[in-house]
């Protein structure tokens, strides 16, 4: 048989499916590794789909019958009927393959023509465009032939581009419909305001916490320390319970309700509940004269009374007994009065309690009491 005739029945068994077994994978792998072979058997499955119905079926009985009678008859009759087949199969391959290159051709124009649509389109569509001109409400078509269009407009939303805002170009109509759009507005939008929720505010513990406490204070002599505050817990109101104070700076905190030995001055305080709310007070500690007003000396023992002015005024001494009649009465004096328990008249007077009446030149007056003991 010859070789092409062989390679021919070959490729037509593995295109009907009646090639099994190790012939079909020894196929497979001629297909794999001969590229000639591989689109031999392509042109013949092409001519196979362009022959279709009892025609094909018919060449391809005649033909396997041929090929199995040749080795049975003559040479001449081999070569007369061979010569036939082959005509008869270039006939039909020949056909076939007029057949698949016309299609080829038809889909290859319709392709080409549908990618100049498509880049016609592209071209009259703004949209498409790599510019900055904005959309306009409709674009004229015209009907009969390539128009030039030109399209300027000003720029509403900047695009990025590298083509001039006015260009000037043909393009071919692809359509009579005029193309409606419409420009897209751009909305500024701005932030919401905050909705203030008064719940969240109210969280703070201590935002209606009012803490009062009675405080009390005492003054102080001058120059002495002789003040005092009193804070008394069972006063204080408002808040949770324990309550803690600190006083006057003090990082400490305590429950002290008396603070005494303070000097005369204005005070601190800081008053904390439970929850750590706080109320901050002031307190002041006046200053006071704190003068002595009682007195008892032995003139016998060589002892005197003595005794200052208010304010480093000058001032007379006034002194009455018990039954209220004046027994001395100084000068004016400035500094210190010294008195050594004598009378006006300079006698000794007896012992017991007399009332004394310190006047200063200001008018300003003390009341005390000197014991003379004999």
């Amino acid at each position: 048989m010859r070789p092409e005739l062989e390679t021919y029945q070959l490729i037509d068994n593995y295109l009907n499916g009646s090639l099994t077994g190790d012939a079909f994978v020894a196929f497979e792998k001629r297909m794999q590794s001969d590229a000639g072979f591989a689109e031999e058997v392509d042109l013949v499955k092409l001519s196979n789909q362009v022959v279709i119905g009892a025609s094909i079926e018919s060449l391809r009985q005649q033909m396997r019958a041929d090929i199995t009678a040749i080795d049975q008859k003559s040479m001449f009759s081999k070569v007369k009927n061979w010569s036939a087949g082959i005509l008869l199969g270039t006939a039909v391959l020949t056909t076939g393959l007029f057949y698949v290159q016309s299609s080829k051709e038809e889909l290859s124009k319709k392709n080409i023509l549908n990618k100049e649509d498509a880049t016609t389109t592209n071209t009259k569509n703004p949209l498409t465009q790599n510019s900055s001109i904005s959309i306009q409400n409709s674009l004229p078509v015209s009907t009969s032939k390539p128009t030039k269009t030109k399209q300027t407009a000003p720029i509403s939303t900047p695009i990025p581009s590298t083509n001039p805002v006015t260009e000037e170009r043909t393009s071919p109509v692809v359509s009579t419909t005029p193309i409606n759009t419409q420009a897209i507005p751009v909305i500024e939008t701005k932030p919401a305001p905050a909705f203030v929720n008064q719940e969240t505010i109210n969280t703070n513990p201590c935002l209606n916490i009012h803490i009062q406490a009675d405080i009390t204070s005492k003054p102080s002599c001058r120059d002495q320390h002789t003040g005092s505050i009193s804070i008394l817990q069972n006063s204080i109101k408002g808040g949770i319970k324990p309550y803690s104070i600190q006083f006057n700076g003090s990082k400490a905190t305590t429950k002290k309700e008396f603070y005494s030995y303070l000097s005369a001055g204005t005070y601190s305080i800081e008053i904390a509940d439970s929850n750590g709310c706080s109320q901050h007070f002031t307190k002041d500690v006046t200053e006071s004269n704190c003068r002595k007003t009682t007195y008892v000396f032995a003139p016998d023992k060589g002892e005197t009374w003595k005794i200052t002015g208010l304010d480093d005024a000058p001032f007379r001494i006034t002194i009455i007994n018990i039954s209220g009649k004046t027994v001395y009465t100084s000068e004016y004096i400035d500094g210190t009065f010294e008195w050594n328990g004598f009378n006006q008249q300079g006698n000794y007077l007896d012992s017991g309690l007399y009332i004394y009446i310190l006047e200063s030149n200001s008018g300003e007056k003390e009341n005390g009491q000197v014991t003379i003991a004999r």
